[in-house]
């Protein structure tokens, strides 16, 4: 992005809250790479809204695979009483832990190995870097910029639902 105003404006249209705050995130931080992180997250996000905002759209979808697990457990879970908005939420949660269970692991490679020989410590590692696609006419260029996409488990969700 050129300019603050411009990055805001883009935050603000892919539904970031205080884009102002993480503009400036983004623009002073030459370690993390906020835009980029935020970026991966907002799919994750529509993700798990959906199971909250289109939970009867969601569950009579998963009703009509006949054969699948899921669709008789709806079945006994419908048939019981349970409302399908209580359904969305159960399944909201259910992913939000999941969802965040990965993106911890992501930013903490040597973690969960304590059962391994070292801990792991001898294993290949990860990191998320952020990479910058620019095009010269046909030609497309990528570079790595070294910033990190880290701490995503601390901010997502970006939003909660009422509790």
């Amino acid at each position: 992005m050129d300019n603050t105003k411009e990055l805001i404006e883009c935050m603000k249209k892919m539904g970031i809250d205080n884009a102002e705050y993480w503009s400036d995130k983004e623009i002073s931080d030459n370690k993390y790479a906020t835009l980029a992180m935020l970026r991966f997250l907002r799919p994750l996000q529509k993700s798990l809204d959906n199971y909250l905002e289109s939970h009867d759209i969601w569950v009579n979808s998963e009703l009509t695979r006949r054969n699948s697990k899921i669709s008789g457990v709806l079945e006994e879970m419908i048939s019981a009483g349970v409302k399908t908005e209580a359904i969305g939420i159960l399944a909201y949660w259910i992913s939000r832990m999941s969802l965040n269970s990965v993106l911890y692991r992501l930013d903490d490679p040597a973690g969960a190995d304590y059962d391994l020989e070292n801990e792991g410590e001898d294993l290949p590692r990860w990191v998320l870097l952020e990479q910058v696609i620019s095009k010269e006419g046909n030609k497309i260029n990528a570079k790595l910029t070294g910033r990190m996409l880290a701490g995503m488990y601390e901010v997502f969700p970006f939003k909660n639902p009422n509790e």
